[in-house]
């Protein structure tokens, strides 16, 4: 259960669940800004969790976690659902670092 306004990370798919932590690690990057200094700053093994992750997601199983992940966000509050936006912003964080 999530508090008012934290997370609930138990409304993720079980499925889906290898994606909290990295949302809970990497969540709350989602502005320019921050993706920027993220990318100056990031260690090697924090780019190499998120590349293995967008492999996961895009890569293995003919992207079945990747479709899944997406479908499951966008059915989602992004302003009500603290655990949904940090996912939602990983996946752009992903993306933004050219993983997927």
């Amino acid at each position: 259960m999530a508090t008012k306004n934290g997370p609930d990370w138990s409304r993720i798919p079980e499925s889906l669940a290898f994606i909290i932590q990295p949302a809970k690690r990497f969540g709350h990057i989602q502005f320019e800004e921050q993706i920027d200094q993220f990318q100056k700053t990031a260690t090697k093994a924090e780019k190499a969790e998120l590349k293995q992750l967008a492999d996961r997601l895009w890569e293995e199983r003919d992207c079945e976690d990747g479709h899944a992940l997406t479908a499951w966000v966008t059915t989602q509050s992004l302003t009500k659902h603290a655990e949904a936006a940090r996912v939602h912003f990983r996946m752009e964080l992903l993306n933004e670092l050219g993983y997927c």
